[in-house]
């Protein structure tokens, strides 16, 4: 228990870092661009990783189970990974290639760059979910902080150099943060390459990663249908200005997904090597209070700030984000669930309830977008969120034995929970930041 809360430490570090910088990076790409270039720059990078999601069946998740089933075949995971991840770019390619007509002028309405820049970033968004799979397998939970933080670091700054400094057009933008990006996360993996002992490819074990990662393919719909595909119809039929002002309220919203998120990084690998029918539950309701709480912090803040730090022209963006709220309380819960399920080796379950959300969410997409804008997606966003949690709780229920009513509703013994749980890792980080500015130095 100690060494999962230390990672849960880390994790919430990871997550912390990633909202800062991209936080900042939201903010100067809305500065920069406007409401209609901070869109079309959300649909490029939407659009690649939902083409990497897809063609790569979420192998990333396949890496973080194996690796923490077994360390020692670092080497082979990590070429594994390479192979199918030139597999998935070839894929991208040939998609970006052949449906082009589709693709640019239905999908990328308005957005216009050549096919090959797409393909770039959907390279660096493979890279960057791989590195990250192989640091979760190998609770690296620190080494992923800084990841992270550095990663989108690294974003803001590419920003301000090519819009701030060189006055690059959008499409030479795209191109040096993707040529950029890639190199240093192609370094990386060679880091990792150096540490590995050796490399025995087997076609049985690839086929075995494989197997895991297709049995969970249809979970990663969740993200394309509730968290992606949004944006693609509301471009589509409302242009890049709202995408560009839903943009916004999407990444505020989500900040109540980074607690879950860390917790849930941490969660998979956990139950993999180690099944704990009680931790999830508690967990899970301890997220619950957490985000109640952030909730009423957030309104206001959110409320106040969008106008002076994003523009005027983003004002409706407030809106925007008091209706996804319920949403992003929703999904956070259900990635809980849900990573508790994948990490008993039962993927496929919740590719059941991603198959469901997705359906939903395409058909109530296509009646309230056009009727409604933004506020449209966000509604259906929302909806289809609070059913995918209802389902994955009803799952959970059958798995172990847990009342539904156990699962979502909180009791006296969880808010004792939460509050000692919460103490205790705030007395843990606070002790380990000083420990880190006051360590003594060798020799000294």
């Amino acid at each position: 228990m100690k060494k999962l809360s230390e990672n849960i430490i880390f994790s919430i570090s990871a997550e912390i870092s990633q909202f800062v910088f991209s936080f900042f990076l939201g903010v100067l790409t809305a500065r920069y661009l406007g409401a209609a270039g901070k869109g079309k720059f959300w649909l490029v990078y939407n659009i690649a990783g939902l083409l990497t999601l897809f063609l790569s069946m979420r192998f990333h998740r396949s890496l973080t189970y194996h690796l923490s089933k077994d360390r020692e075949f670092l080497g082979e995971i990590i070429l594994y990974g390479l192979m199918l991840g030139l597999a998935t770019i070839s894929g991208i390619s040939v998609v970006a290639t052949v449906f082009s007509d589709f693709l640019f002028e239905v999908i990328l309405r308005d957005v216009l760059i050549h096919w090959s820049v797409l393909v770039l970033i959907s390279l660096s968004h493979y890279l960057w979910l791989m590195i990250i799979g192989v640091i979760e397998g190998l609770f690296l939970f620190k080494a992923k902080a800084f990841f992270l933080g550095g990663t989108f670091l690294l974003k803001c700054l590419l920003v301000i150099f090519a819009l701030g400094i060189f006055q690059m057009n959008f499409e030479q933008l795209i191109l040096f943060m993707g040529s950029v990006e890639t190199i240093v996360l192609l370094f990386i993996v060679s880091l990792f390459l150096m540490k590995a002992r050796h490399f025995l490819l087997s076609l049985t074990e690839f086929l075995k990663m494989l197997k895991y990662s297709t049995q969970g393919f249809l979970s990663m719909v969740s993200d394309l249908g509730t968290l992606r595909l949004d944006v693609f119809f509301l471009n589509y039929f409302s242009g890049p200005a709202q995408v560009g002002i839903y943009s916004v309220a999407i990444s505020l919203a989500s900040i109540l997904l980074y607690l879950p998120t860390a917790v849930r990084n941490v969660l998979l690998p956990y139950i993999a090597s180690s099944a704990d029918s009680q931790i999830t539950l508690k967990l899970a309701k301890s997220m619950m209070i957490l985000m109640i709480l952030l909730s009423f912090i957030l309104f206001p803040l959110v409320w106040v700030g969008v106008i002076p730090i994003y523009g005027e022209e983003f004002s409706f963006s407030r809106v925007l984000f008091l209706v996804l709220l319920p949403g992003a309380f929703c999904f956070g819960v259900f990635s809980l669930l849900s990573s508790d399920i994948e990490g008993r080796g039962a993927p496929w379950r919740i590719s059941n309830i991603s198959a469901i959300g997705a359906l939903f969410s395409i058909i109530l997409n296509l009646i309230l977008v056009p009727m409604w804008n933004s506020l449209g997606a966000a509604v259906v966003s929302s909806v289809i969120c609070g059913l995918m949690m209802i389902l994955a709780a009803r799952i959970y229920k059958k798995m172990v034995g847990m009342p539904l009513r156990a699962l979502l509703v909180a009791k006296k013994e969880d808010l004792n929970f939460f509050f000692q749980t919460t103490g205790s890792l705030f007395v843990q980080m606070r002790e380990k930041l000083l420990a880190n500015i006051f360590v003594k130095k060798p020799g000294v």
